[in-house]
């Protein structure tokens, strides 16, 4: 009877053991995935801002072109007119 009881106290503490070690494990991923998406929502923020920063800087690139009408275009000339004719 004491033999029983002994293989059961051991088996009983590897369980506890293994359900203890599990517990941790998922208190580390549960921490970890927390962590990650706090990340993301970092990113996601930042790419947002860079987008809008991206439109701002092409909405003022496009008010700042000039159109010049009235000037003969040659095909051998480059661009800004710096070309040979």
């Amino acid at each position: 009877m004491t033999g029983l009881m002994t293989d059961f106290s051991t088996t009983t503490d590897f369980l506890t053991s293994e359900q203890t070690d599990i517990k941790n494990k998922i208190a580390e991923r549960d921490s970890k995935i927390e962590e990650l998406e706090s990340e993301s929502i970092r990113v996601q923020r930042e790419l947002t801002s860079l987008n809008n920063r991206l439109s701002a800087v092409e909405k003022i690139s496009r008010d700042h072109n000039v159109e010049i009408q009235g000037v003969p275009e040659s095909r051998s000339s480059i661009l800004f007119g710096l070309g040979t004719e």
